[in-house]
């Protein structure tokens, strides 16, 4: 997940309300494996140039530590990109930070054009994931889309789409949803009700059973 944020704070890409994110069974998964060898190899590099750059590491430690209550704390929520906002001020502080390296180095022509092309490229980017946000109907079903294998974003994709009068398709979303997880009672009573409007009484009712 650290490394899934720091992918996010580098570029954000595939922004999502609810990311498909799975939990690792061990820490010799080779994803888990590969993320903590890296998330190592930034603190040993840091620790290791403390000495001439000493505030890389604070911001490291920084991040990481804002990051800890929602990293050992379970949450049904695996991954939100709503906790990167405290971490975000480390990130812009090393960015700033190396932009002030390559400038002493002589580099601050490159350093502002490139400045130029990243806030044009974020501004065009927000524009676009705004998109997303306009209704329940488009967030969900960008959720959705980006998350198949998530239960959630089905849940919620389904009463957005029964809100719209969509019924037929709030049902099929539904089940989609219960087929991902099972134990979601709150889904067959809404299966329940959304066959009974639809006048489907046996559908309705073997929905109230289960």
């Amino acid at each position: 997940a650290v490394v899934f944020y720091l992918k996010l704070l580098l570029w954000p890409s595939g922004l999502n309300v609810d990311h498909q994110f799975q939990v690792s069974a061990s820490l010799f998964d080779p994803f888990a494996a590969s993320a903590f060898a890296l998330v190592l190899s930034l603190c040993f590099l840091a620790f290791y140039h403390r000495r001439r750059h000493p505030l890389p590491l604070f911001l490291l430690l920084f991040g990481l530590i804002a990051l800890a209550p929602a990293s050992l704390v379970p949450l049904n929520v695996l991954v939100n990109e709503h906790r990167l906002y405290l971490s975000s001020a480390a990130f812009a502080l090393a960015l700033g930070y190396g932009a002030g390296q390559l400038a002493q180095r002589g580099w601050q022509g490159a350093v502002g054009w490139a400045g130029l092309v990243v806030v044009a490229a974020l501004g065009i980017a927000t524009f676009q994931r705004n998109q997303a946000w306009q209704s329940e109907l488009s967030l969900w079903s960008d959720a959705a889309t980006k998350a198949p294998d998530m239960a959630r974003p089905r849940f919620l994709l389904a009463e957005a789409l029964a809100g719209e009068g969509q019924l037929a398709a709030a049902i099929q979303t539904m089940e989609q949803g219960l087929q991902r997880d099972p134990d979601f009672l709150v889904g067959y009573v809404r299966l329940g009700q959304w066959r009974q409007e639809q006048d489907q009484q046996a559908a309705a009712a073997s929905a109230y059973q289960r």
